[in-house]
């Protein structure tokens, strides 16, 4: 059961869930995975083990959240599964974000009352784990009350704090900017495009087709760069084939003129902003995207990172930089990256770069 065992029930969960949709039994892999999360979920929360446990359990079970995408899309399920495509990359992380810099994000007193909720449950877990708890069902509960206090609290104040809701992210957009978000699970590459009135999705089912691409690319990129440059644009062409980029680009309204791309894993190496629009080719049209969107193309991790960046006040003393350019000699663009980075911020001393040659 999954409070005698849960670990081994959301094993159970997941191993049947992945039957179920290997048979083409959407609904019910769908109810599985949904159960199997939320087992997966309390596990997370009550362990009172080191970061190196927690980072173990987060990559065994990545893959759960990466299939329950696969099923909310084939049960066009869109939203959800665009909400379970930002746990699978943010689950944890915005928390590490929000423990790290409670002081600059939350006002004092709040601080003090999360830390106090923090340290019960961390208390209540340590006793129950040691098997000292003279009543444990009575502690768990009391846990679970404390949890839910500290969750309101941080909620109040921070409304992203504890998750990701895709409409509430939607009905926040502009009426100017498009989002396309890519996301590889174990066999497809789904592309969801949306802006505030709008949802779309595709889907590349020979995920092999993306991948030999990508290995040609970066070996080309790193042992034969005149073999690389003289191929570019013919390996760009060839990407935006793959990614259906014509399709993606013709489902964006005209009044949009600023594109945020979100890659998913290796997609991040490539520059997506560059790849050519093939179906607009002609005199006065746009010929790679970020000729399309006057306004910028700009990239974020995930939806929930670029919400929480929104909504973070930055300190005005933040002004100072230290950089280290082309640290391993073989980043070719590093000068021009810095270049541009430094801008941001003050002038010498405050600044201070470190550069390839220096000793």
């Amino acid at each position: 059961t999954r409070e005698a065992f849960p670990e081994n029930h959301a094993e159970t969960l997941f191993q049947l869930g992945i039957a179920y949709q290997d048979s083409q039994q959407s609904l019910l892999a769908y109810t599985t995975f949904n159960s199997a999360i939320a087992t997966v979920e309390s596990l997370q929360e009550e362990m009172v083990s080191g970061e190196e446990s927690k980072r173990r359990h987060r990559e065994k079970w990545n893959e759960l959240y990466s299939i329950m995408v696969e099923v909310c899309v084939d049960l066009d399920k869109i939203n959800e599964a665009l909400d379970y495509a930002e746990q699978s990359k943010n689950r944890y992380l915005v928390e590490e974000i929000i423990s790290r810099e409670l002081k600059s994000i939350f006002p004092a007193n709040v601080v003090t009352k999360l830390k106090k909720y923090r340290n019960k449950i961390a208390r209540g877990q340590k006793q129950i784990h040691n098997g000292k708890a003279k009543k444990t069902t009575a502690l768990a509960k009391r846990i679970q009350g404390l949890r839910q206090q500290h969750n309101e609290l941080k909620n109040r104040y921070f409304p992203i704090a504890s998750g990701f809701q895709f409409e509430q992210f939607q009905n926040k957009l502009d009426h100017h900017t498009a989002i396309v978000e890519f996301y590889i699970t174990r066999n497809k590459l789904v592309t969801f495009v949306f802006t505030r009135n709008l949802v779309w999705y595709s889907q590349l089912k020979d995920l092999d087709k993306l991948v030999d691409w990508a290995n040609g690319y970066l070996k080309a990129y790193s042992t034969k760069k005149y073999h690389y440059e003289k191929h570019l644009t013919t390996r760009l062409h060839s990407l935006a084939q793959i990614l259906l980029i014509d399709d993606i680009i013709q489902q964006i309204p005209p009044e949009c003129d600023r594109l945020i791309l979100i890659p998913h894993r290796f997609l991040h190496l490539f520059p997506l902003h560059a790849l050519p629009i093939t179906s607009q080719q002609g005199e006065g049209n746009p010929k790679i995207i970020m000729e399309r969107f006057p306004a910028g193309v700009s990239y974020a991790p995930s939806c929930q990172l670029l919400q929480l960046v929104q909504t973070r006040k930055r300190p005005e003393e933040f002004t100072h930089l230290f950089a280290v350019q082309n640290p391993s000699g073989d980043l070719d663009y590093t000068p021009i990256e810095v270049d541009v980075v430094k801008g941001y911020f003050n002038p010498p001393p405050d600044t201070e770069i470190l550069v390839e040659n220096a000793p």
